[in-house]
């Protein structure tokens, strides 16, 4: 992997449970990693759920290998949230990984 390929910044975040101002239990998000990344938009759809129109989108992030990355985090990219669905650690042995995600919008 050539490093002028990770041309966008992405940050990892990883959710985190803490306590409200009644006791109960909020989930929050914290920043995990912040690196370099190559994000590739690969389809989208959409779909009305009465009353609102949901739009997806999927993208393809390649990135360098992160030992512990996880479908239970999230990444921020250019204000938006997406949520990671696969972790594909196949190319581990070359340093890099691909995290495949979605963007849902609800308009």
């Amino acid at each position: 992997m050539r490093s002028g390929e990770l041309d966008q910044q992405i940050t990892i975040q990883i959710a985190t449970l803490s306590r409200g101002t009644s006791g109960e239990q909020i989930q929050t998000w914290q920043t995990w990693q912040t690196v370099w990344a190559s994000v590739q938009a690969s389809a989208g759809s959409e779909q009305f759920y009465s009353p609102q129109l949901v739009a997806e989108a999927t993208h393809k992030i390649k990135m360098r290998y992160l030992y512990r990355a996880s479908p239970t985090m999230r990444v921020l990219w250019r204000n938006k949230i997406l949520e990671i669905t696969f972790v594909d650690e196949s190319r581990q042995r070359q340093g890099e990984m691909f995290l495949l995600c979605k963007e849902v919008v609800i308009s």
